[in-house]
C-alpha cells in the first residue's frame, strides 16, 4: 500500500512540474501592443515545419521569420538564420536576453557550430518560431532549459521597425505564405 501511495505521489509531482514548464502564453499584452503581429502568429500556429519549406504547407524557422517580417513589418530580411544573424550583428543592435523587445529576432546555436535556429520575440519572455517536424509553428518560453542553454543573442535586422501593418483577420496570408 505504501508503495502504491509513493508511486501516486511521485506521479503527481512529475505531472505538476511538467505543467509548470508548459505554461501558456498570455496574448493580452501583445493584443494591445501589436494586434497585427498577434493576428499573424495566431494564423500560423500549428502549421507544419519542413526544412527548406517556405509555405504554410511546410516552413522552416528562417523562412517563417522572413515571412513574418515581410507580412507584419513590411520589411525584407535574408532567407537563412545565419544571414539574418549577420544582418542583425552588422546593425550593431545585438541584445542580451534581459533587454529584448517585441519583434527582435532571437538566435540559438543548435547541435553544431554552423547550425542556427531563429524565432521572433513577442514579449514577457516568449517567442514564436517554426520549431521542428513534431511541433511546427509554436510559441515557446526563453526560460525553457533548451532555449536558455542555446540562446546566442537577439536584435532587430533594421534600425527601427514600423508599427505592424498586417490587416486584422485570417485573410492576411495566402497558402503560399505571401
Amino acid at each position: 500500500m505504501k508503495r502504491i501511495l509513493g508511486l501516486i505521489v511521485c506521479l503527481a509531482l512529475f505531472l505538476s512540474i511538467g505543467a509548470r514548464s508548459q505554461q501558456k502564453y498570455d496574448t493580452s499584452r501583445l493584443k494591445e501592443k501589436d494586434p497585427g503581429l498577434l493576428t499573424f502568429v495566431e494564423d500560423w500556429l500549428g502549421e507544419k515545419y519542413k526544412f527548406g519549406g517556405v509555405t504554410k504547407s511546410g516552413i522552416d524557422c528562417s523562412a517563417f521569420t522572413k515571412t513574418l517580417y515581410r507580412m507584419v513589418f513590411k520589411t525584407e530580411i535574408p532567407r537563412t538564420a545565419e544571414s539574418q544573424f549577420k544582418q542583425v550583428k552588422s546593425k550593431g543592435v545585438v541584445s542580451r536576453r534581459d533587454s529584448l523587445s517585441t519583434g527582435d529576432l532571437v538566435f540559438f546555436r543548435t547541435t553544431s557550430a554552423t547550425t542556427w535556429h531563429v524565432g521572433v520575440y513577442l514579449d514577457s519572455g516568449y517567442f514564436v518560431h517554426s520549431s521542428n517536424r513534431r511541433q511546427g509553428v509554436i510559441i515557446s518560453s526563453l526560460n525553457e532549459a533548451t532555449y536558455r542553454r542555446q540562446f546566442v543573442s537577439a536584435g532587430k535586422p533594421t534600425d527601427s521597425l514600423p508599427k505592424s501593418t498586417a490587416k486584422q483577420g485570417k485573410d492576411t496570408i495566402d497558402r503560399k505564405g505571401r
